[in-house]
């Protein structure tokens, strides 16, 4: 199965940088020079080689630096916050925050992701703790995509009844896969009810090199009564699948305790 990117035409993927995966499990970096119904022409350290597209798994085409041997695994988000990037269709990851949150997403088409997940502590004290994140995404300009999706969170406890919380947001982001920054806001939502006082966020990402991007996730959160703001700073080190994010946290609430938190996670693309 080919990535496809329905703003562009086949034409204007020759010569473009890609990652061609065999069925065999076999993958190439190299350039396209030509293609058919039945072949795939490629390029690879000056040698031309012909490819069976029946054999062909999947093609991603570089939105980067031809200085980089493969695409950034996770344009589609920072460390938490996701950006307005679609995942690639038939792509996902998994992903493993602070040894404590696990979750799945899933590329469904062009446009849209799915993700689902839990909280591990709290299912050991028997109130286990999932959620659901939906996102629709699309590039409307050339370096410009926008989204929206949700993020539902519920919480069942036999004791206290079972709750549903979430949060609709709305994302904007501009620049490449590798570079890219994006501005969301979003509107909590408790059992039903709307919050007056909607939060915002501006995240980044800097590919620094082949395998080690610069990352940041804020959050701004605004009401009549006062002002508060929760970032993350840190690095991700990343290979053609795999992907470890380590920060430090910080907030007004934890520089009155220690500077900062650790934040660390890990994710593999499939």
């Amino acid at each position: 199965m080919e990535d496809k990117d329905p703003d562009e035409t086949d034409s204007s993927k020759i010569k473009r940088l890609a990652l061609v995966t065999m069925k065999n499990g076999d993958e190439y970096t190299v350039v396209i020079t030509q293609r058919d119904s039945v072949q795939l022409t490629i390029t690879s350290n000056g040698v031309e080689i012909r490819l069976n597209v029946q054999q062909i798994k999947k093609t991603e085409y570089y939105d980067t630096n031809e200085e980089f041997t493969y695409p950034n695994p996770h344009p589609s988000r920072y460390f938490f916050c996701p950006s307005a990037i679609p995942l690639a269709s038939g792509t996902g990851y998994y992903r493993n925050l602070m040894l404590t949150t696990i979750s799945v997403f899933f590329g469904i088409g062009n446009h849209f992701t799915l993700g689902i997940g839990m909280e591990l502590i709290s299912s050991l004290f028997g109130r286990p703790t999932f959620f659901i994140s939906p996102k629709w995404a699309t590039k409307v300009a050339k370096n410009f995509h926008l989204g929206f999706g949700a993020l539902g969170i519920a919480l069942l406890n036999r004791s206290f009844g079972n709750r549903m919380n979430g949060i609709g947001f709305a994302l904007a982001t501009y620049g490449t896969n590798d570079d890219h920054m994006t501005m969301g806001i979003g509107i909590t939502n408790r059992a039903g009810e709307f919050g007056k006082n909607p939060a915002f966020t501006f995240s980044g990402q800097v590919r620094a090199g082949n395998n080690i991007g610069i990352m940041t996730e804020n959050y701004f959160f605004i009401s009549e009564n006062q002002k508060n703001y929760l970032g993350i700073y840190g690095v991700r080190l990343m290979s053609r699948k795999n992907a470890f994010d380590i920060g430090l946290l910080v907030s007004k609430d934890i520089s009155q305790i220690i500077p900062a938190l650790p934040f660390v996670g890990y994710s593999r693309k499939f």
